[in-house]
């Protein structure tokens, strides 16, 4: 069976708009099945909510924050709301969506990535984890500090003529004339450097060199190198503990580098993919085509096909290119290697339950999505008129907040502020109470003037004592208001008001929004019509019995030994 091209350019495109969701709808791996993953708290036309499908719902729209989950009236809207997408994700599936071919190939691409995902696991990260003693022995380099200069070639013919340069005319020249390296125009000069900062091939030359020297060519990725050591000098690190975790990213960063080549190697040599070398010379050799003008190779061409059956193209390794800013040498070579790697994955890695398990939260969530993109929201349409009407309705609304100028005074304990209210009462000077007894000695000299501040919400909006304090005329004094600083006493001094904004200035915002308001409306009325002919039912106790475990989860999670173990 021949396979669809992908590589992880592929993954990555397919996996912008949906993977990450997605992938955060499912939930983590577990030690075994326990109560989230099994009890129902709804059933949408027979099929079961579970516990853990709503949390898994609830991370992906808060950033995976699924322990935000807790409190009763919480929950009960979220599961409200899983019940909605389970009824989109339904009536996607009757229409045919999850069978559309590109869906179908981003469900296999986002398998293919969760099956790199868990090979670079297991056969790069954990085998690159640091030791003590590593991160230990990196550490005791960084005293070193070196200042280097670098020459960089691309063959080995300008390496041999920037040795003989450099002997007669010294480095800098040499690395002004021939260097490749974006250091090239400082003479080759690249600063101060400890442990950790340069590449490790140059890394390594450097620190075997000794000051004022300039070491033998050593070959890097794309080139040949020479380094200098201009100066050196010792300086105290930080202490160990402060730094251990850079210096172990580091160490793990570079192993799993090296790890990573290693085994691209040992793929080669087991499973040699089969290459089209003409067609990836073309690729490298060719400009960006002319407007109107085809590519070359076309982007449906094949580069390399892996032992297993995948396919890299040339439409791949631009589309990757474009996206990543990369160079198309650089972006092919990325390209390739995802390729090879993932080619391992499928003979090695096997598609677990937990892999089966987000890779149908994935295929539901694009589901869903594709039917708001193509029939719920299809019918949307935003006029000018419609833009400007909106605006018009309250234009205020696109105002930006008023601006208050008050003075306070602060007192330590309410008993304290009640007595100096009492004296403002019978009419003492506000200014001189503050410089007399206000604690804020800030404002205090002053007279309490605080300056000009913005208000957070307008009266009326239920926000308690700030709501008062804002909603003052000016000239009028609060009572006393519990604040961060103590008691406190405010006087308005003077209120601006904002000015209602032309509507060519705020022409996008009113867009904005009023797209977002009838996106919502139409997302209301499609699941309004699913609801009538839906048979839907919640467990109450059963979502009684997910308010009592998510409470002791997060109890658990903020003081493991005082709360009770979260029933599972």
């Amino acid at each position: 069976m021949k396979h669809a091209p992908i590589a992880l350019c592929l993954l990555a495109a397919a996996a912008l708009s949906a993977a990450p969701q997605a992938a955060s709808q499912a939930p983590a791996p577990r030690r075994g099945p326990g109560l989230a993953d099994t009890l129902v708290l709804a059933r949408v036309n027979g099929e079961p909510i579970t516990l853990a499908w709503v949390r898994a719902s609830f991370g992906a729209r808060h950033d995976g924050h699924a322990g935000l989950l807790v409190g009763e009236e919480i929950i009960r809207k979220v599961v409200d709301k899983a019940v909605e997408e389970r009824l989109l994700i339904q009536e996607g599936r009757r229409m045919g969506i999850a069978r559309e071919p590109r869906l179908a190939r981003d469900l296999e691409a986002y398998k293919d990535m969760l099956l790199l995902e868990r090979l670079e696991e297991t056969a790069l990260r954990r085998a690159a984890e640091p030791s003590a003693a590593e991160v230990r022995a990196a550490y005791d380099l960084l005293p070193r500090r070196l200042r280097v200069a670098v020459i960089e070639t691309r063959d080995e013919a300008r390496r041999d003529e920037a040795r003989l340069r450099l002997r007669a005319e010294g480095f800098e020249a040499a690395a002004r004339r021939l260097s490749v390296h974006p250091s090239r125009n400082r003479g080759g000069e690249l600063g101060w450097i400890t442990w950790g900062i340069l590449d490790p091939e140059t890394e390594a030359a450097a620190l075997a060199t000794p000051a004022g020297s300039v070491s033998e060519p050593f070959e890097v990725p794309g080139g040949w190198r020479m380094v200098k050591v201009i100066e050196e000098r010792r300086e105290s690190p930080p202490p160990l503990e402060q730094v251990s975790d850079r210096l172990a990213g580091i160490l793990l960063a570079r192993r799993r580098q090296a790890l990573e080549t290693g085994l691209l190697d040992s793929i080669r040599k087991a499973h040699p993919p089969r290459e089209d070398a003409a067609a990836v010379r073309k690729l490298l050799g060719s400009a960006d085509p002319d407007r109107g003008r085809p590519p070359d190779p076309p982007d449906e061409a094949v580069l390399v096909t892996g032992a297993g059956g995948i396919e890299l193209t040339a439409g791949h390794v631009r589309h990757r290119a474009k996206r990543s800013g990369l160079s198309l040498d650089a972006a092919w070579k990325k390209a390739l290697a995802d390729t090879l790697l993932i080619d391992e994955a499928r003979r090695r890695v096997p598609f677990d339950a937990s892999m089966k398990s987000r890779a149908a939260a994935y295929a539901d969530a694009k589901v869903r999505e594709e039917l708001e993109r193509s029939v719920i929201l299809k019918p949307l349409t935003l006029t000018d008129a419609e833009v400007r009407a909106f605006f018009q309705s309250d234009p205020a609304a696109f105002s930006g907040p008023a601006s208050y100028r008050m003075r306070h005074i602060v007192l330590g304990t309410r008993a304290e502020a009640e007595a100096v209210l009492r004296r403002l009462q019978a009419g003492e000077d506000f200014a001189a109470l503050a410089r007399e007894v206000s604690v804020d000695r800030r404002t205090a000299e002053s007279g309490g003037d605080m300056g000009w501040v913005e208000g957070p919400a307008p009266a009326g909006s239920g926000t308690g004592a700030g709501e008062g304090v804002f909603a003052l005329a000016p000239g009028g004094t609060s009572e006393v208001v519990k604040t961060a600083l103590g008691h406190s006493i405010v006087q308005m001094l003077e209120v601006r008001k904002p000015q209602a904004p032309a509507f060519e200035a705020v022409r996008h915002a009113a867009a904005e929004r009023l797209m977002i308001q009838k996106q919502h409306e139409l997302r209301k009325s499609f699941v309004d019509r699913l609801r009538k002919v839906a048979t839907i039912s919640v467990d109450r106790q059963a979502v009684d019995r997910a308010v009592r475990i998510q409470g002791e989860l997060t109890g658990r999670r903020l003081d493991p030994g005082a709360a009770a173990e979260a029933r599972r």
